[in-house]
């Protein structure tokens, strides 16, 4: 009896884990397909708008609003960087509706798209639908779900956003070129999954700032996960730091930041 009751304890303590990388997951897999997202539909508004940038083709332009037709493919390379991850391959088409040059509902779907750092590693997410984009002066707030997120073959639902609501505000320096956007990243999730004995998780970002200086993580922000698994809480903090490193803290401790699954 006593082994089976040490069994049990393992193995509760060893799905307690699981979770709580699952949580941690939804953050660092979570932010790069932020940034994606942010990065093309804040590339796509200023297409529309004009004038283009570089790496951003109108195919169906907005002569007037309400436009119900609009339509950007977006060429992702070294001189359009990811956010996080940097030099990049593949495109971004962004569709929608545009109720003013200003504010629109987008759809985004990326093809081939990969990242160079990453061994060429597929991005996370394969589209994603209803991603609210409105401007006010240099910034570009993008707005959108998990639930509305795909997972690309190689990424998983967590990945593509997971069950949180993301809020990447681009500020786009006033310039048309992509390379010097600065991103910031919020994100909440009212419950994650449920899992063992009755487990769920509350997680949000805050404040992670994406900067042009560094690919390889936010130089700022903050993330607090509260996992429940019974009736037993804990919580989990991730914070960013300035340096360029690909790390982050981790309850206290560096830890490599992966970008990809």
């Amino acid at each position: 009896m006593r082994t089976k009751l040490f069994s049990l304890g393992a193995c509760v303590l060893l799905m307690a884990c699981g979770a709580k990388q699952a949580a941690i997951d939804e953050v660092q897999f979570g932010l790069t397909t932020a940034g994606a997202i942010g990065l093309s539909g804040a590339l796509a508004m200023d297409a529309i708008k004009g004038p283009a940038p570089a790496c951003a083709a109108v195919q169906a332009a907005c002569s007037s609003y309400p436009c119900t037709m609009g339509s950007v493919n977006v060429s992702l390379s070294a001189g359009c960087p990811l956010p996080l991850g940097g030099a990049a391959a593949g495109s971004v088409t962004v569709t929608g509706s545009w109720s003013s040059a200003d504010s629109a509902m987008l759809q985004q779907t990326f093809t081939n798209a990969t990242v160079a750092a990453q061994s060429n590693k597929a991005l996370a997410v394969a589209n994603v639908k209803q991603v609210s984009a409105s401007r006010s002066g240099n910034n570009i707030t993008i707005s959108f779900t998990g639930a509305n997120a795909v997972a690309s073959a190689s990424g998983t639902a967590v990945a593509a956003g997971g069950s949180q609501s993301w809020t990447v505000v681009v500020n786009t320096k006033g310039t048309a070129d992509p390379s010097d956007d600065v991103l910031t990243v919020d994100a909440t999730s009212a419950s994650g999954g449920a899992g063992v004995l009755g487990s769920a998780r509350v997680a949000s970002i805050k404040d992670a700032v994406l900067d042009p200086s560094c690919r390889l993580n936010p130089i700022s922000g903050s993330a607090d996960i509260t996992q429940v698994s019974g009736l037993i809480p804990t919580i989990t903090k991730i914070q960013f730091h300035a340096t360029c490193d690909g790390k982050a803290e981790v309850d206290g401790s560096t830890q490599d930041l992966q970008l990809l699954p």
